[in-house]
Order: C-alpha cells, then sequence, then structure tokens
C-alpha cells in the first residue's frame, strides 16, 4: 500500500475537497473530462475572450455617446460566452472530420482512439452551436427545435447503424437532411426577419432599426457558415484558410455589434459611426470606423500565418532532412523535392534542425505581417502624441478621456502612453510570434509547441491592437489571457 494511505478506508486516508477531486480528474491523461478538454482545444479559449475584447474596444471607438455604464455587461458576458461556444464547436467538428486522417497521423485524438464516440461528438457540436446563437442579443428566435431535430437524427442514425438497419438508416438520413434545412432556413430567416413590429415607428426610425437587426444576425451567422465551410474543405484546398481567417475577423466584430446595437447606437447614427468621447487616439470622423476595422485585419491576417505553419504541423514521412530551398519536409531516398521541384543534386537537401537562410527571414516577415494594420495606428498615435505636445491646458481639458486606469492625467500624457505601451506589445507579439513560427519551422518535434505559442500570441497582438485605441485596462485583460493560454497549453495541448 502506498504510504499516503489513499486507499479506501484506510486510516491515513487523504480527504480531498470537491475541487481537488476535480483537478485530479483533469490532470488524468485520457479521462473523459480531458478528452473534451483536448477536443474542444481548451487551452486556447482565452484567446476567444481576448479578440471579444478587442470588440469592446472598438465599440467605444465608433460610437459618439458610448461610455461604460451605457454597456449591458451581462450582454457582453453572455455573447464572449456565445463566441466561446462556436469556436469549440468548429473543434468539434474538427475532429468529427478529420477522424480518418487522425487515425493515422494522430492516433491519441479522443474520436480516432474511439475514447468519444462519433454521435455523442456530433450531438456536442450541435448543442454547442445551438449555444452560440442562443447567446447573443437578438430578438430572432432561439434555434432550439432545429437543435432537438438534429439530435433525434444523429441518434436515430447512430441506432440504426447498431442494428445494422438500412430502412431505418435511410429513414435517419433523410431526417438529417430536413433538419440540415430547416437550419438552413432558420438562419436565412433570422437575419431577413424583422426584430419586432415595425409599423408603429416612423419610416426612418423603422429603416434603421431594421439595418441594425440585420447587421447584428448576418455577422452571427456569417460566422456559424464559416467555421462549418473550413471544416468541410481545409483537407481539400489551402483556399479554406480565408474561411478560418474570416473566422478570427468575425469575433470582435460580433462582439462590438452585440454592444453598440442593443445600445441603440448604430440605428440611431445608421452607418454615420464616429469616435467617441471615451478618449481613444483617434480622431472624430466617419473614417474612425475604418481605423477601427484595421485591428480585425490583423487578427485575420496571423490567422492566415498560423494557418500556413499549421499545414505542415504533421509530416506524413517524418523526415529527417530538409529541403535546402524551401525547407519542405523530404526523404531521404528522394531525389527532388515535391514542393519546389529543386533537384537535390544541385542543392543537397539539410538535416532536421537546420534552418535555411531563406526561411529564417520568410519566418521573421510571416510573424511580423500581422502588425502591419497595427504598425500603421502606432505610427499615427506617435504623431498624434507629438502633436500634443504643447496642446495648452485649454485643449486638454475640452477633449475628454486623458486618463490612465482611472488617473487623471495631462492630456499629452496619456496620449504618449497609449503609444508607447501600444509600441512595446507590438514588439512583444513581434519576438513571440516569430519565435514561434521559427520554432514550427524548425524541429518536428517542436512544431506543436511553436504553433500552440503562436495561438497564445493572438491575445498579444489583441493587446497592441487595444493600447493604439487607449484602453490600458482592456490592454492588461488582454496580456493576462495571453499569460492563462500559456498555462493552459502546458497540461492541454493546444495543437
Amino acid at each position: 500500500m502506498n504510504s499516503c494511505g489513499s486507499a479506501k478506508g484506510s486510516p491515513g486516508a487523504v480527504r480531498r475537497s470537491p475541487v481537488e477531486v476535480l483537478l485530479v480528474e483533469l490532470l488524468k491523461k485520457h479521462s473523459i473530462v480531458a478528452d473534451w478538454l483536448a477536443l474542444t482545444r481548451a487551452s486556447n479559449l482565452p484567446t476567444v475572450l481576448s479578440d471579444a475584447l478587442v470588440g469592446c474596444a472598438m465599440a467605444f471607438c465608433v460610437s459618439t455617446s458610448l461610455v461604460g455604464y451605457d454597456i449591458e455587461w451581462f450582454t457582453v458576458a453572455a455573447t464572449a460566452i456565445g463566441l466561446a461556444s462556436f469556436y469549440m464547436a468548429g473543434m468539434v467538428l474538427n475532429g468529427i472530420v478529420d477522424r480518418r486522417i487522425d487515425a493515422q497521423e494522430r492516433p491519441y485524438r479522443p474520436i480516432a482512439a474511439g475514447r468519444i464516440r462519433l454521435p455523442v461528438a456530433w450531438s456536442a457540436f450541435v448543442v454547442l452551436m445551438g449555444l452560440g446563437f442562443s447567446l447573443r442579443p437578438s430578438f430572432s428566435p432561439t434555434p432550439t427545435p432545429v437543435v432537438v431535430a438534429a439530435l433525434i437524427g444523429i441518434w436515430t442514425l447512430s441506432t440504426a447503424n447498431s442494428m445494422r438497419s438500412d430502412m431505418l438508416r435511410r429513414l435517419a438520413k433523410g431526417w438529417c437532411v430536413i433538419a440540415v434545412g430547416a437550419a438552413i432556413w432558420w438562419a436565412i430567416d433570422s437575419v431577413a426577419r424583422a426584430p419586432f413590429d415595425l409599423s408603429t415607428l416612423k419610416p426612418e426610425v423603422a429603416d434603421s432599426v431594421y439595418a441594425a437587426s440585420v447587421a447584428l444576425n448576418t455577422v452571427t451567422v456569417l460566422l456559424a457558415a464559416s467555421i462549418v465551410l473550413y471544416n468541410f474543405t481545409h483537407a481539400r484546398s489551402a483556399w479554406s484558410i480565408g474561411f478560418l481567417a474570416l473566422c478570427r475577423f468575425l469575433v470582435p466584430i460580433a462582439m462590438m455589434m452585440a454592444i453598440i446595437v442593443p445600445n441603440g447606437t448604430f440605428a440611431a447614427e445608421y452607418g454615420a459611426l464616429q469616435v467617441p468621447s471615451s478618449g481613444g487616439l483617434l480622431r472624430p470622423g466617419a473614417t474612425n470606423l475604418l481605423f477601427a476595422l484595421a485591428l480585425p485585419v490583423g487578427i485575420a491576417i496571423h490567422t492566415v500565418v498560423l494557418s500556413l505553419a499549421a499545414r505542415r504541423e504533421v509530416s506524413r514521412d517524418a523526415s529527417q532532412y530538409r529541403c535546402a530551398s524551401c525547407g519542405y519536409p523530404v526523404t531521404t531516398d528522394a531525389t527532388r523535392c515535391s514542393e519546389c521541384g529543386i533537384s537535390f543534386a544541385e542543392k543537397a537537401p539539410l538535416a532536421e534542425g537546420a534552418l535555411p537562410p531563406r526561411d529564417r527571414l520568410r519566418a521573421t516577415l510571416l510573424a511580423s505581417m500581422p502588425l502591419i494594420p497595427v504598425a500603421i495606428l502606432v505610427v499615427y498615435a506617435w504623431l498624434f502624441a507629438f502633436r500634443s505636445i504643447g496642446m495648452g491646458g485649454a485643449l486638454g481639458g475640452m477633449i475628454t478621456g486623458s486618463s490612465i486606469l482611472g488617473i487623471t492625467t495631462p492630456f499629452w500624457v496619456a496620449r504618449w502612453t497609449y503609444a508607447a505601451t501600444a509600441t512595446l506589445l507590438a514588439i512583444w507579439f513581434a519576438i513571440a510570434s516569430t519565435r514561434g513560427l521559427r520554432a514550427a519551422l524548425l524541429h518536428t518535434t517542436r512544431k506543436p509547441s511553436g504553433i500552440a505559442a503562436m495561438i497564445a500570441a493572438f491575445a498579444l497582438l489583441d493587446a497592441a491592437s487595444v493600447a493604439v485605441l487607449g484602453h490600458i485596462a482592456i490592454s492588461l485583460a488582454c496580456i493576462a489571457l495571453w499569460i492563462t493560454t500559456r498555462l493552459l497549453q502546458r497540461r492541454i495541448l493546444g495543437s
């Protein structure tokens, strides 16, 4: 017996609290909890929340009147949970679609190993997608009937397969087709449906309210559609990365719309969204919305770079050599690179672990590309910071928001702090992303850790983006989410 006395009924048995029991269960390899955390990539969820925080900062940026106490924080929290549900649904669907590939390349994955049954995974996907739609702020009905119909079809088909009944299998497949059609019809109807009876409103007001409702629901439907389309096309075409980039791009947009639409900002201004009085770095004007949209563009670019690296995360040949020209893995008996076509008689392949200079430069450039939209705003922030020097107290008094974490400061001090913080965070992101990308390209054994580091870098990019807009508190929250992601990735595979 172990000296700890952990056996049941032993005098020295250690009593664990429910929290300790839960933690032990979470850390136990191949437990049901650990399998679901691995399947849903729970370690990467904080990066989704940091993307959502960018949407909060954008809402302050594009609204002319929005302030902190105007925000319905319960709606923000519900929307964040809904966006996390969409992310987990996408990860579950990825495991379902890739189960045959995983059986060859990643046999330890929960679905490929048979530890999570296929109908259970399909049910989880349907429920998580339904939860994502239900938690968004909208007047449209919840998709509960569609979810129930899909669950009936899934388990009827599972029963038919276990009974080997062809008739029941055909009926179940027909039911599933009807459920999919109903889901598509519900999505279209939720976009086109008027939020309520608009006949009692003035025509211009009714048009504004309807436009706000359509904009809010369209973003959500596009997000869900991008998740499904990516998972069903990513193994067939490299262009499917565009769907994945669109998913990340829409996360902050969805949060922004969830804040400004119920608040009435979008309906009141009907597209003429301008700078708020909350003190961002950007000037008043309708173009402020375009500046704010540059931030999700940076997130989308980072998604593309990450996806390009991740597509080579698993090498079928597990080669110990790489092409000296393009860095692609090659077998020992190959005479020509299958990626760039160069003959190894002209340039001998490199041993695994030696990264060619071309790849070093490309890794640095690729990892820094997401900073292009942020860098433009950082340059603008520094120009505005330099111009703020010498602006008298009268100008500082006219422009609100000259505060840092609630501490009132001179106008120029706040602008210089915002610009300096954004610059430092942008450099931090560039270093972290470059190191992750080089690790993904350098060693076969370090690829998963490199990809995981690049995923966590989303939070640093979000922190830099939010700092540009002058929201230091939200930027600090993004940094905390980056730390959380890196800690969770030690226990739960992030890639």
